[in-house]
């Protein structure tokens, strides 16, 4: 299967407001969440950005996020797998939901690089 093309946003300050906020509304992709020091904190999909992203402000860990970036998909690789490739990689500290173990496409490392 060939590499997937990966469209990654610039680091954003959260909560966003104005136009490029606005954007993100009905598009799909995934979001890393991160604190003050810039380290990701959560990984997510969604198939609406702008409604997801914001529902974060309301979160019990809202207080903890200065910062979000998007990641979009070209090709036939489903949001799902990029999410997954995205917790098992940072292990972030409010995702729970997949263990250490489970193995992930290699492809989405060699096109993503460092995040950080």
């Amino acid at each position: 299967m060939k590499n997937p093309i990966i469209h990654i946003s610039d680091l954003y300050d959260f909560p966003l407001d104005g136009p490029q906020f606005y954007r993100l509304e009905n598009k799909k992709g995934c979001y890393l969440l991160y604190d003050r020091n810039k380290e990701i904190i959560y990984a997510g999909k969604s198939s609406d950005l702008y409604k997801r992203v914001q529902a974060h402000i309301c979160s019990s860990f809202s207080n903890d996020i200065k910062y979000f970036r998007i990641l979009q998909i070209e090709g036939s690789y489903s949001y799902h797998d990029l999410e997954k490739y995205l917790i098992i990689r940072f292990s972030p500290k409010y995702n729970k939901q997949w263990v250490p173990e489970i193995k992930y496409d290699l492809n989405f490392k060699h096109r993503l690089g460092d995040l950080t």
